[in-house]
């Protein structure tokens, strides 16, 4: 097998309910930085999408995702990491109208 022929980028995901022990589950294998980011992006917005009803608050929001959420997670040898969280609270306040709203 070559290199190039050679998969780079794992993305896996657990879901918040099975901590302390979560079982990972294979989302997709990535050549791409760029793909594998775009596929832990969509892990995220289709669990916070599930949660989400009109004039929810990002209090709510937050709550239920951490609780039943799906977390995605990028492996990799290349370096690249992707902010679960960072871009968990960016998409609640942008579903949610509040751009102020930051997680205590």
């Amino acid at each position: 097998m070559t290199e190039a022929s050679v998969k780079k980028y794992v993305v896996s995901a657990y879901e918040n309910s099975e901590i302390p022990e979560p079982c990972w589950i294979d989302e997709g294998v990535f050549d791409s930085p760029d793909d594998a980011i775009r596929c832990a992006e969509g892990i995220v917005d289709r669990s916070l999408s599930g949660f989400f009803e009109p004039g929810m608050g990002a209090k709510d929001l937050r709550s239920s995702y951490l609780c039943y959420g799906e977390v995605p997670a990028i492996f990799n040898n290349k370096g690249l990491k992707f902010e679960t969280y960072e871009y968990v609270y960016r998409r609640i306040r942008e579903l949610t109208g509040e751009s102020e709203w930051e997680p205590t």
